[in-house]
C-alpha cells in the first residue's frame, strides 16, 4: 500500500482510499511513528474523517497514552457524528487512563467508567 500511495503522488491523483487503510493498518499494528505522517498527510489534503475513523484513532491514542490527543479526537468525533457510541471497552481504556494521568481522582475506575459511558453515549 505504501508503494501504491507513493505512484498515487506521483500522478496527482486522490490519495484518500489509500490513506484510510494505511491509517487503519498502523493503527493495527501499534506503529504510531507511521501512523502520525500519515495522519499529517490525511488532514494537509483536506480529506475528512469518518467517525469509524476517529474512534479508531481515538483509541489507538488512549493504547499509548497521549490523553491530549484522545481527548482532541473525542471532541471531534461527538461533533462530527453526535450519535456514535463508543464500545465499552474503549470507554474504559479512557477511564483507565485519566486516572492514570490523575485527571480523575481516586482509585475506583469502574465508577468512572459507568460515569463517563452515560457521558458518551447519552449526553453527546
Amino acid at each position: 500500500m505504501e508503494c501504491h500511495l507513493l505512484e498515487l503522488k506521483s500522478k496527482d491523483l486522490n490519495r484518500r482510499g489509500v490513506l484510510r487503510r494505511l491509517i487503519q493498518e498502523y493503527c493495527r499494528q501499534g506503529q504510531m511513528d507511521k501512523l502520525l505522517v500519515a495522519k499529517e498527510e490525511f488532514e494537509a489534503s483536506g480529506y475528512e474523517y469518518s467517525a469509524g475513523m476517529l474512534a479508531m484513532l481515538f483509541d489507538v491514542m488512549v493504547r499509548f497514552g497521549n490523553l491530549d490527543e484522545a481527548e482532541a479526537g473525542l471532541r471531534k468525533l461527538n461533533v462530527l457524528a453526535p450519535d456514535f457510541i463508543l464500545d465499552e471497552h474503549k470507554v474504559l481504556d479512557f477511564a483507565t487512563l485519566l486516572v492514570s494521568k490523575k485527571r480523575i481522582k481516586g482509585k475506583n475506575v469502574a465508577s468512572w467508567y459507568v460515569v463517563l459511558y452515560v457521558q458518551l453515549t447519552l449526553v453527546s
